[in-house]
């Protein structure tokens, strides 16, 4: 039988270097990442907007099934599928 006391815990613990600056990752600024990536936005009405480097302004899609159309193609790098201006 063992009595009611118990050691002390042993920890271990993992040595972490310290972050070198000169190795931190890049930072994008949003104006980049929508240069180079397709974005979605959904507005107020619930509309997809998408939109492309490739493409000249976004595209409304009304329903999910549009909008994942719409990424499709832009992936593949069609051009717009149909024109449709975007509200103010």
């Amino acid at each position: 039988m063992t009595s009611g006391t118990q050691g002390p815990a042993v920890q271990k613990s993992i040595a972490i270097p310290p972050v070198d600056d000169a190795q931190s990752t890049a930072v994008q600024t949003l104006d980049q990442l929508e240069n180079d990536s397709i974005v979605v936005r959904v507005d107020g009405d619930n509309t997809y907007w998408v939109d492309c480097p490739a493409w000249p302004e976004g595209i409304a899609a009304k329903s999910r099934q549009d909008m994942r159309n719409y990424v499709r193609a832009a992936r593949r790098g069609d051009i717009r599928p149909r024109r449709r201006r975007r509200r103010s």
